[in-house]
């Protein structure tokens, strides 16, 4: 459909909005580190993209909200994609010329990400299987190690959208503080005033009290935006229950 609208061959259009592997080339065409991943080689590659996508989606939005996903997925699209120029000069055994589309490196690192946050979190496989989020992820990372000689390009930006993820998870879990934080209740007066902060770190929470102070954090987001009153009462509830439990 793109091919007959613009007049331009398959060829020609994916050569002009795909990551080359040559750095040369890419400082020709420097649109291509975030242009490559919004095309697909064909309709079976976006298909299995969107699906994995989706159910990633899916299990990121429980825990982070709508900017956390957007920083993430962004790193992952400029990291990856540089890992990907990288083998022309890393590894030029792995070199063939070809040119990168598709999100998948992106989509990794949105994966990785939530592994480190929460490596113990439930997926069901198939809808019946339970099996944690760490297995499946390391599954994943032995398998594009064992299969990189396949498809090197294609390996490679796998894992560098991986260790995109870890990079971030591990920040997001250790967060560099400048100043030590005042520990403050949590009341409505000072959600509605904007000076609540995060009454943990994360060291020494299990699973379930991190999933619960992630979903407060997100609710302190949408204050800072919004204000207090755009929560609704089941979130207003939420956040003072919350409360209650992390100061006692």
């Amino acid at each position: 459909m793109l091919t007959n609208l613009v007049g331009l061959s398959q060829y020609q259009i994916n050569n002009w909005i795909g990551l080359p592997q040559s750095i040369k080339e890419f400082f020709a065409k420097p649109w291509t580190i975030i242009t490559y991943s919004f095309f697909h080689a064909g309709f079976q590659h976006l298909f299995w993209n969107m699906l994995i996508l989706f159910f990633t989606g899916r299990i990121f939005f429980n825990l982070f909200n709508k900017k956390q996903f957007i920083r993430v997925y962004c790193a992952g699209i400029i990291f990856s994609g540089m890992s990907f120029l990288l083998i022309d000069t890393l590894f030029p055994l792995l070199f063939d010329g070809s040119i990168l589309l598709g999100a998948s490196g992106a989509i990794m690192a949105l994966l990785v990400f939530v592994a480190v946050i929460v490596p113990k979190y439930t997926v069901y496989l198939f809808f019946s299987i339970p099996m944690k989020l760490w297995m499946i992820v390391l599954f994943l990372i032995l398998y594009d190690i064992v299969q990189i000689s396949s498809n090197p390009g294609g390996k490679i930006v796998h894992l560098g959208g991986a260790f995109t993820g870890y990079f971030i998870g591990i920040l997001a879990r250790n967060p560099i503080r400048v100043k030590k934080q005042k520990r403050v209740k949590l009341t409505e007066n000072n959600v509605s005033e904007k000076i609540v902060k995060p009454l943990k770190s994360n060291g020494g929470l299990s699973d379930s009290q991190k999933l619960k102070q992630h979903k407060v954090n997100i609710l302190l987001d949408k204050i800072s935006t919004s204000g207090y009153a755009s929560l609704t009462e089941k979130e207003k509830k939420f956040l003072f229950e919350a409360s209650k439990d992390m100061n006692n």
